[in-house]
């Protein structure tokens, strides 16, 4: 289930990082901090939840609020040491920022349209089989 539900998390968790105040204040640092936990804390998954909450104890997710940079560093690098849990490869912070700032990170919408064009295709090719099947028979 997480590979449906985890590109959403992360895309969601990266994009509004990248746009964190630059300078935040006080009161924009504390709603942050709780945003972030509130999301952790509905995590559909036991074992995901109690792995990001590890890691994002342990990494001091408060020290990370205090500018943009810092906090988008700091969520690559969670994201970077989840994927190497997951035995997938880290992405370079050159890397992610182009994929997350183009905003091609994860496109839903794409998905789905992506998805429905396969669906078109199965359907038009199972009925030109059709056709051509029925014509052999008769013919």
């Amino acid at each position: 289930m997480t590979i449906k539900w985890g590109p959403i998390y992360w895309n969601y968790i990266h994009m509004i990082t990248l746009h964190y105040p630059i300078k935040p204040s006080k009161k924009e640092k504390d709603l942050y901090f709780n945003l972030i936990w509130n999301f952790i804390n509905t995590l559909p998954c036991p074992t995901c939840k109690k792995e990001v909450t590890k890691l994002i104890t342990n990494n001091n997710l408060q020290k990370s609020l205090e500018s943009r940079e810092t906090v988008v560093k700091y969520f690559w690098s969670i994201h970077n040491q989840v994927n190497i849990r997951l035995k997938k490869h880290p992405l370079s912070f050159r890397n992610f920022k182009n994929l997350y700032k183009s905003g091609t990170s994860f496109n839903l919408f794409s998905v789905r349209k992506s998805n429905k064009i396969k669906n078109i295709i199965i359907i038009v090719l199972v009925i030109i089989i059709l056709f051509l099947g029925l014509k052999v028979y008769k013919g």
